[in-house]
């Protein structure tokens, strides 16, 4: 964990892991920190809350994975309120008591089910995943029961955003187009066309997806780029209005800070950039 503004390494939690952290989620009141990270050969997710400022590990509990590729894209996100944490894996997503470990919904109810991505509504009663389920679609379930709401169309989705006003879901697919959704008005809004990496193909794209963030005020979704670069699409004008370019490597996570001043990247060429926001 780094300050933003100095660059400084505050934490201690870089010295905890020697296997791939592969998803890191800060709780709603900055207390604490829940990230994934893969163990051993037998690819089993295991998920870690820390304490932030000590490095004290407060909870950790397996969700475990028959399949070693989708098994790398679990994905964790506390809920609004902090009182719960959804994770996403291969056998299923679910939501748990970060105090207890213990698991309270799930989605699907019984079957199989391929769930790579996992994102809350902005109010807490719904989240949306990926699925096996109805042709590889998008899942709307809810939060409290675990019932299927709805279902997009999709080929594999993989990153998926929520719009912060509850209006828009975001996600991309195994083709690394990226999809908009109007949730409210069951519309489809905008489509931002796909770019695979050019060094992977066939399954290792799903792996390799791009990263996709909503500014605090849902009016743009910024974008990661195999050009080494981060697109900033308006969802309003439908038009990419901006691109950071200052990457050497393809970048591979971004995201806006609360007020919406800043973006932050990372990228293949082992950097974090803070850029301002245009």
């Amino acid at each position: 964990m780094w300050e933003a503004k100095s660059g400084r390494d505050v934490s201690p939690l870089n010295d905890n892991f020697v296997s791939a952290i592969i998803s890191v989620a800060w709780s709603p009141n900055e207390q604490k920190v829940a990230l994934v990270s893969t163990q051993g050969v037998s690819s089993q997710a295991e998920v870690f809350i820390f304490d932030p400022m000590t490095g004290r590990k407060l909870l950790s509990y397996i969700q475990g994975s028959n399949n070693f590729y989708f098994s790398h894209a679990l994905e964790v996100a506390w809920s609004p309120d902090g009182k719960y944490l959804g994770t996403s894996g291969s056998d299923m997503a679910q939501i748990t008591d970060p105090n207890s470990g213990q698991r309270v919904a799930k989605y699907p109810q019984g079957g199989p089910n391929t769930s790579r991505a996992f994102a809350w509504s902005p109010d807490g009663q719904m989240a949306v995943s990926s699925a096996s389920q109805a042709g590889h679609s998008l899942q709307l379930w809810s939060t409290q029961t675990g019932a299927a709401i709805k279902y997009y169309p999709a080929n594999f989705p993989n990153s998926i955003a929520w719009s912060p006003d509850g209006k828009y879901i975001a996600y991309e697919d195994i083709k690394q187009q990226i999809y908009i959704w109007n949730v409210k008005q069951d519309q489809l809004v905008l489509t931002i066309p796909g770019q695979l990496d050019p060094n992977l193909n066939g399954i290792f794209d799903e792996i390799h997806a791009h990263a996709i963030a909503w500014s605090p005020n849902s009016t743009e979704l910024a974008v990661t780029s195999y050009e080494n670069a981060v697109h900033i699409w308006n969802v309003n004008t439908k038009q990419q209005s901006y691109t950071y370019t200052e990457h050497s490597a393809p970048a591979r996570a971004v995201a806006w800070s609360p007020d919406g001043q800043q973006i932050a990247s990372a990228g293949d060429d082992h950097t974090v950039r803070i850029w301002q926001a245009v």
